[in-house]
C-alpha cells in the first residue's frame, strides 16, 4: 500500500481510495454492537483465498458503508465481491483461491445488507464505495455471556418471573376503579412478565427465553395455588387453608399456569419474528399486543367457563375483555418505555462476546 498515492497494489492493479490510511481493523464484538445486531447469523458465500505462508483468509469486494460518527468505522456495508477478484496479502505472500463463507450479519431493515463478522480492514474508494479485506473469519462465537454466568443469569430471570406471578396473584384480589372501569391491581404487575420475556429475546435469543418459561412453570403452578389459598381479598388468611386441597383455587392456578405458558411462548414467537426490524418498538409492542390478548383470554376461558361461581361463568367475556384493554393501555403507554430504557441500559452492561446462531 501506498498511503501517499492512496492507492492500494492488487493483482488487478491499483485501487484508489480516499483516506490517506487504512481505518483499523474491527474486532468481532464491535461490529456487532456498533451495527445494533447481533441476534442472527447468516453464512454468505463469498470468493476468499488461503495464503500459504500462514492461517489468514482474505477476500476483497465491494460494499456501500455507513461510518460510524466520530469513530470512523463502518457499521454495515451491501457487500458483493469484486468482479474478477485476486488475492492479495501483506508482503506479497502467495495464495491459493479457495470458496470459503464470510460470517455475516443481515440489517435489520434490509436484508441485502449485510455486517461483516471478522477482523475487517476497510478503505473508502473515491466513488464512495468500501473496498475491504476480510483477515481470519472468526469461529463462531459461544453466547453473548461467558459460559459460567449463563445459568446464573437464567435463574435470577426465572426468579423475577415467579416474584411478578406471585405478586400478581396477590394483587389481582385488590379492585379499584379508574375513569369508571373496574380492575385490578393485578393488571399493573403481571404484564412486567412480558418485559422481561421480551428484553430475554432481544439479548439472549428466543432459545434463552424459552429456557426461562421451562423453569418457571412448575413453580409457578404451585405458586399461585399457594397464595391463592393463603390471601384471600388481598389479606393473609392463615396456613390452615393448605390443609385442604381446594377444586377451585386449583382451577383457577392451572388456568394461570396455561395462560402463562401459552402467553410467553407466543410472545416469544412473534417478538422473534419482528425484531429485527429496525424500529426497536415494533417487535415488544406487537408480541404484548399478541401474547397479552393471548394470556387473558386462555385464563379466563380455563378459569370462568362454566364455573361454579354463576356471575363469573356467564360475565368472564366481558371482565376478560375489560382486563386486556387495561393491560394493554398500561404496557404500550408505560411499560413499553420502560422496555426501551432498559434495552439501552443493558446494552451499555452487556460483555462485548457476540451471540450465537443458536440463541435465533
Amino acid at each position: 500500500m501506498d498511503a501517499g498515492k492512496r492507492a492500494l497494489q492488487t493483482s488487478d492493479g491499483e485501487l484508489r481510495y480516499d483516506h490517506a490510511n487504512l481505518m483499523l481493523p474491527m474486532r468481532t464484538h464491535a461490529l456487532v454492537r456498533q451495527a445494533g445486531l447481533g441476534q442472527c447469523w447468516a453464512d454468505v458465500e463469498l470468493p476468499t483465498f488461503q495464503a500459504k505462508a500462514d492461517a489468514r483468509i482474505f477476500v476483497i469486494g465491494d460494499a456501500q458503508g455507513s461510518p460510524q460518527p466520530k469513530s470512523g468505522q463502518v457499521a454495515f456495508g451491501q457487500v458483493r465481491a469484486a468482479s474478477g477478484a485476486r488475492c492479495w496479502a501483506d508482503e506479497g505472500a502467495a495464495c491459493t483461491a479457495a470458496r470459503g463463507a464470510l460470517h455475516l450479519l443481515p440489517s435489520t431493515s434490509k436484508p441485502a445488507i449485510a455486517v461483516g463478522v471478522g477482523s475487517l480492514t476497510p478503505l473508502i474508494k473515491k466513488d464512495r464505495s468500501m473496498a475491504f479485506v476480510a483477515t481470519a473469519p472468526s469461529p463462531r462465537p459461544s453466547h453473548p455471556l461467558p459460559p459460567e454466568q449463563l445459568p446464573r443469569v437464567l435463574a435470577v430471570l426465572a426468579l423475577l418471573h415467579v416474584l411478578v406471578i406471585i405478586a400478581s396473584n396477590v394483587l389481582v384480589q385488590l379492585p379499584f376503579q379508574i375513569g369508571g372501569v373496574h380492575t385490578t391491581w393485578g393488571a399493573f404487575t403481571f404484564p412486567l412478565v412480558f418485559v422481561l420475556t421480551d428484553l430475554t429475546v432481544r439479548l439472549l435469543g428466543p432459545a434463552a427465553a424459552r429456557r426461562v418459561v421451562a423453569r418457571v412453570m412448575l413453580p409457578a403452578l404451585a405458586a399461585s395455588y399457594v397464595v391463592s389459598v393463603l390471601f384471600v381479598d388481598g389479606r393473609f388468611a392463615g396456613w390452615a387453608g393448605l390443609a385442604t386441597f381446594n377444586d377451585f383455587v386449583f382451577r383457577i392456578a392451572l388456568a394461570s399456569f396455561a395462560a402463562y405458558v401459552v402467553g410467553q411462548l407466543t410472545d416469544i414467537a412473534v417478538f422473534a419474528r419482528l425484531r429485527r426490524l429496525r424500529a426497536w418498538w415494533v417487535a415488544p409492542a406487537a408480541s404484548t399486543i399478541v401474547g397479552g390478548l393471548i394470556d387473558t383470554f386462555v385464563f379466563f376461558a380455563a378459569a370462568f367457563w362454566r364455573s361454579p361461581d354463576a356471575f363469573m361463568a356467564e360475565h368472564w367475556v366481558e371482565i376478560a375483555a375489560v382486563d386486556y384493554a387495561t393491560k394493554l393501555a398500561f404496557s404500550l403507554l408505560a411499560l413499553l418505555p420502560l422496555y426501551g430504557a432498559a434495552l439501552r441500559a443493558l446494552l451499555r452492561r452487556l460483555p462485548t462476546a457476540p451471540l450465537t446462531p443458536q440463541a435465533v
